[in-house]
């Protein structure tokens, strides 16, 4: 039988505890028994704010299935989870899951909702497919994913934009109609999601490319000009070596072609994007 929330479970003989130390104190010793209480109310305290701390722990050591929604959708739309094999596909499920579990995602309108599963699966299938090789599968610190279901502003950015990394708070943001185009059809749109998660991570590991990249370089093989990006993106900001670093993900050999020292380089941190198994444990 899965175990799908262990501080749940161990909810109920601290509840338990506390009723027959009560009975206890009640009908068979003194008033003065009661300060037992303390040890399952300490318990349940401790199970309150911990429990989704408790909870990623156990389910590191006895992961659950993968939503199937998730997993359907994975089937249809992801040609890196097609590719794997079969040792790296479980894994890749596993973090998946954990990755959903661990983070905060939230929708952000008139007040903060919660996101349903099947887009949490989308929008956690792009940090794990970057991080399959790595330990560090839940990109450090970023541990907030904020949707909007359109452009919107924020206190660093107060412009309509639709995707942005704040390193400072942990938290990446998109706006998701924007994102959502962007992973189905990557060629034809500018994928805001893809290039959210890959700033996070070159921040994360202090990456720098060896070659100069600027947007007018990047235009001789993109799929998109340089105005459309920033179109797409809402912003004058866009870092071209993440963009670069994003056309590796979606079409490696264009950028082998143009800037091969950024194409060894990338290889060198992404290999297992190609190869579709775990490249280094």
């Amino acid at each position: 039988m899965k175990i799908y929330s262990l501080s749940k479970v161990l909810i109920l003989p601290a509840v338990l505890l506390a009723f027959g130390i009560y009975f206890y104190a009640e009908n068979m010793g003194s008033r003065d028994d009661t300060i037992w209480l303390f040890i399952p109310v300490f318990l349940l305290v401790v199970l309150y704010i911990f429990n989704p701390q408790i909870d990623y722990w156990w389910h590191r050591k006895y992961p659950l299935p993968l939503d199937p929604h998730i997993k359907n959708w994975l089937s249809r739309h992801s040609e890196f989870y097609r590719g794997l094999d079969k040792p790296s596909k479980k894994l890749y499920e596993e973090r998946l899951g954990l990755y959903i579990e661990a983070r905060e995602f939230k929708s952000v309108g008139s007040e903060l909702r919660e996101v349903p599963e099947d887009i949490k699966g989308i929008l956690a299938s792009i940090p794990v497919q970057l991080t399959l090789h790595d330990p560090d599968f839940l990109l450090g610190e970023y541990d907030r994913i904020y949707i909007y279901h359109h452009p919107f502003p924020s206190p660093k950015m107060p412009f309509l934009h639709t995707v942005e990394v704040d390193h400072e708070d942990g938290v990446i943001l998109f706006s998701l109609e924007q994102f959502l185009p962007g992973i189905l059809d990557p060629k034809a749109h500018f994928p805001v999601g893809l290039y959210g998660f890959m700033e996070a991570y070159f921040h994360l590991q202090q990456l720098l490319l060896p070659e100069n990249i600027t947007p007018e370089g990047i235009e001789r093989f993109s799929y998109y000009s340089w105005s459309q990006i920033e179109k797409t993106t809402g912003r004058k900001n866009i870092l071209p070596h993440i963009v670069l670093a994003c056309l590796y993900v979606i079409e490696p050999e264009k950028v082998r072609r143009f800037y091969p020292k950024c194409h060894e380089y990338l290889d060198s941190i992404f290999l297992h994007l190609k190869h579709g198994s775990l490249i280094r444990p």
